[in-house]
Order: C-alpha cells, then structure tokens, then sequence
C-alpha cells in the first residue's frame, strides 16, 4: 500500500508539472494555473488511494459507486452554487470581457451572478458613445414630421451606428394656447 501511494505522489507530481507547463504555454494566469493543477494531482491521488485499498483487498467498487451516488445527490442539492462555479469557470478560460466592479447611484455595489451573465444575452454598447439629447420646440407643428427630420439628420451623420438604430421620440407635449 506505500508502495502504491508513493507511486501515486510521484506520478501525481509529475503529471502536474505536465500539466502546469502545458498551461502556462496558454498564458493562463497563475492562480487559476495553480487550481487546475491543484485539482488533477487530487484526482490523480485519489486513483491512487483506491488502487491501494484495491490490492489491500477491500471491495473498492460499492466504494466507488457509493461516492458516484453522494456526488450525484450533492450535485443536484448545489445545483445553483455549482452553476455559478462553472459559469465561472467558463468566463475565466474564455474572457469574453474584462472585469469590473460596478456601482450603483447610491454607492452599493451591484454583484452580478456569473450564470446570469453567461446564460443571459448581454448587449454591450460601451464601446460606443451614447447621447441622450432633449429639444425644446418654440412653435408646435406637425410632431411626426419633426421627428422624421430629426431622424433624417441625425441618420446623415456617419458616426452614428446603423444598428441598433437610435432611438426618437417624443416624452412630452404641452398644448400651446
């Protein structure tokens, strides 16, 4: 059984050092770099482990089917938690966006569930300016052609994007006497 286990410690090093220099040819950033390693010298292990008990003549297979089963009912007990690990997981390999720590108008910080971003369709225009302008007309006319010719202008200019279109329109109109 030391024998085994030694053997296991050994292999386990070994794989993880495969494992780290494969991922830092990645540029994959040390902490999360240390935890994939981290986690494939556990597994390693505990292959290790089981094939010790193995050949000290212990029944491994309900052993292992007994864990399958506890993991499987955890599994779905942290459903919620363990989507949020793996949404996690997926931005970091991925980096659709980089991070940042958003604030609300009243100081809080606003904590966004990584399954909310990863399961949800985001539309990001922070690349592009966005400007929101009121107009005052002195002499009320003909409020859709105002429009129109507002649109007409504002569609003339290049720098202002074809999709998503801008959106005009009228909040409020007082009734001039």
């Amino acid at each position: 059984m030391q024998v085994i286990l030694a053997a296991g410690a050994l292999v386990s090093r070994w794989i993880g050092a495969l494992v780290s220099a494969q991922l830092a040819r990645r540029q994959m950033e040390p902490p999360m770099q240390q935890l994939v390693v981290r986690v494939v010298r556990v597994i390693v292990m505990l292959f290790a482990l089981v094939v010790a008990l193995d050949k000290l003549g212990f029944q491994v297979a309900p052993l292992v089917a007994g864990i399958g089963v506890a993991g499987l009912g955890l599994g779905i007990a942290l459903q919620g938690v363990l989507s949020n690990v793996v949404a996690g997981m997926n931005i970091i390999f991925t980096k659709p966006f980089a991070s940042t720590t958003l604030v609300h108008a009243d100081r809080s910080r606003v904590i966004i569930p990584n399954r909310k971003i990863v399961g949800e369709i985001l539309h990001n225009f922070g690349g592009s300016r966005q400007l929101s302008l009121a107009l005052a007309v002195a002499q009320p006319g003909d409020l859709t052609a105002l429009l129109r010719g507002v649109r007409d202008v504002v569609m003339s200019n290049p720098r202002v994007l074809k999709d998503p279109p801008p959106a005009i329109g009228s909040r409020s109109s007082r009734t001039w006497a």
